[in-house]
């Protein structure tokens, strides 16, 4: 799903062309060396929490439409209801809407191109602190893959 963030942070390398697959599902996001092959956490889940409360700015984000689709998708609990809280996966992952798909981020939210990576990491951060907390396993586990792919 998509968070809210003002703007992308951090700086892109001289010459960043190399391509990431975040979903694991084909999709390809610019990204600096550091970062090919980051992918989302399989069983994270953080960013399936759709609560309007806390997610404005996503909302703000989208039209109309996309709007209307993304609050028929929260359940009564805040999650999105086609997310599996057991196994911590999403249901409808292959068909689910653009703006549950990470490579859409950077657009979503007016973020240059050569910005995305470090945005859609950024946004993964902010998903998981408020989902699950600044020192939850989740998060470990997403500072432990970025940082090892940066000491590649």
């Amino acid at each position: 799903m998509i968070s809210a963030h003002p703007q992308a942070s951090g700086t892109q390398p001289a010459g960043a062309v190399a391509v990431c697959d975040p979903g694991g599902d084909g999709s390809r996001l610019p990204v600096d060396a550091s970062l090919r092959g980051w992918r989302c956490s399989p069983t994270c889940g953080a960013c399936c929490r759709l609560d309007p409360g806390e997610r404005q700015e996503a909302l703000a984000a989208l039209d109309e439409d996309a709007r209307a689709s993304y609050l028929e998708m929260v359940g009564p609990d805040g999650w999105c209801r086609h997310f599996d809280t057991g196994s911590r996966r999403c249901r409808i992952y292959d068909e689910r809407p653009f703006f549950c798909r990470v490579e859409n981020l950077a657009d979503l939210f007016a973020v240059p191109a050569e910005k995305a990576a470090d945005f859609a990491c950024s946004c993964c951060r902010q998903q998981i602190r408020q989902g699950y907390g600044g020192r939850s396993l989740e998060m470990r586990q997403f500072n432990t893959s970025i940082r090892r792919l940066r000491q590649r």
